[in-house]
């Protein structure tokens, strides 16, 4: 957590599921209908057990890296 009581959430979403099998997910980035910049998401920790808890999550920052070609 920050100081500001703010937290910070990274993830990747690969472009290929295994060799040769493009994940869907990715293409639905780039075209803007799953993660795009300024958009919420909330992501539930410990599911289904007592100490669940979700926590919400504004995406301000969109990166696109590229590795092994």
């Amino acid at each position: 957590m920050n100081v500001d009581g703010t937290r910070e959430l990274n993830f990747r979403i690969p472009m290929y599921i295994e060799p040769g099998v493009e994940n869907p997910a990715w293409y639905n980035v780039r075209k803007g209908f799953i993660i795009a910049n300024m958009r919420k998401i909330k992501v539930i920790f410990n599911k289904n057990t007592e100490d669940e808890y979700v926590l919400e999550f504004l995406i301000t920052n969109v990166d696109e890296t590229h590795e092994n070609n």
